[in-house]
């Protein structure tokens, strides 16, 4: 008969219940970081589970692209399967990317939907259109972005 050998792995034990009993969920590690869930916030954490202090979510969704919005505090953003945040959360919505660019809105401080403005952004975060339209569409068989501008009192077209 052959020989046995125990193996031991206390330090994966530990760091299994570490890691379990403080987050209930997470993601695989890419790039030496990964999304955890815990009381109620998402966090971006390295490999020695601390947290990247800036990266704090209320809310993430997975989107096409490979591309993840994220939530804080009622503001969207958007941050790579990587874990790196490329438009920071400062707008109320974010529309589809599409050729590489995508609508957004400014928040609004009332409840008046005239308040706040549309504008576009590229794949990086760079505004391409500031958000000040009433409304903008993107057509991406032409590449060409309509932006209209109305007045706010009765809606006339400027």
């Amino acid at each position: 008969m052959g020989e046995c050998v125990e193996v031991i792995l206390d330090n994966f034990s530990l760091m299994n219940n570490y890691f379990f009993k403080k987050y209930t969920h997470a993601y695989n590690f890419n790039r030496g970081v990964t999304l955890v869930f815990n009381e109620n916030k998402w966090f971006v954490i390295n490999k020695n589970f601390e947290p990247k202090p800036n990266l704090v979510y209320d809310n993430i969704t997975f989107i096409n692209h490979n591309l993840i919005l994220v939530n804080k505090t009622g503001l969207v953003g958007i941050m790579t399967m990587g874990y790196e945040e490329i438009i920071p959360c400062k707008y109320s919505h974010i529309g589809e990317l599409r050729g590489g660019v995508m609508p957004v809105r400014a928040p609004t401080n009332d409840t008046s939907k005239y308040n706040s403005g549309w504008g576009v952004v590229n794949i990086i975060g760079q505004e391409i259109l500031p958000c000040v339209y009433t409304f903008t569409r993107i057509d991406y068989k032409t590449n060409r972005i309509t932006a209209l501008q109305c007045k706010h009192d009765n809606h006339e077209t400027i």
